[in-house]
């Protein structure tokens, strides 16, 4: 906290003009030069005002939720759709690998949907995907690339939609369920953080169960 306030107060050239302006408005005479100054009554008042609100601008132009703040706006300015696309991509791919340390990254703490399960944890999403794993001996998301939509919404959250195959074989059998087709919303925040996703399909099965 204390290296925080130094850190404002030494590195902030805003405050540096409001302690002036202060210390400007507190003199009623000073000397510049060989010139004496003065600071009339009607002037000190507006100055120290002045002084004051370029104190209060540095510190919160300086302050660390600021700080944060303006780095989320530069990030999520950069990010472009192509960015999502592999992202999206990456995550399939790791849950494909059954290895919830590496697929927990991808979401957020805390997701709002997920599918059919609505204000889980974390730790609640890990139960679910190893209780799924332990059937599941393969699986694949095939997903159709040409269905992709996306879109930011008022907060820079990204919303995808998206069309793909689940193919999957069971611990119990050799042979591949039926493909099932799904499309699905992700939602993502400005960290990229999956905080909501759900299938708006009823998992409708595929005639033709041959992988593309």
């Amino acid at each position: 906290m204390i290296d925080t306030l130094i850190d404002i107060v030494l590195t902030n050239p805003v405050m540096y003009i409001g302690f002036f302006l202060v210390i400007l408005a507190s003199l009623t005479n000073f000397k510049v030069w060989r010139a004496n100054l003065s600071i009339s009554k009607d002037m000190r008042f507006p100055l120290f005002m002045a002084g004051i609100f370029f104190v209060l601008l540095g510190i919160v132009v300086k302050s660390p939720n600021m700080l944060n703040f303006n780095a989320l706006l530069g990030s999520s300015s950069k990010i472009k759709e192509k960015d999502i696309k592999k992202r999206i991509d990456e995550y399939f791919n790791t849950v494909e690998t059954k290895n919830f340390n590496q697929l927990a990254p991808f979401y957020a703490e805390e997701i709002e949907l997920f599918y059919d399960k609505s204000k889980i944890s974390i730790y609640q999403l890990r139960k679910i995907y190893l209780d799924q794993w332990k059937n599941i001996k393969v699986d694949n998301h095939a997903i159709e690339w040409n269905s992709w939509k996306y879109q930011k919404d008022h907060y820079d959250n990204h919303i995808i939609t998206l069309r793909l195959t689940y193919y999957t074989t069971l611990k119990t059998k050799t042979e591949e369920e039926p493909p099932q087709k799904r499309e699905l919303e992700i939602k993502m925040d400005k960290e990229l953080k999956i905080y909501s996703i759900k299938n708006q399909l009823n998992n409708t099965q595929v005639e033709d169960k041959k992988k593309p």
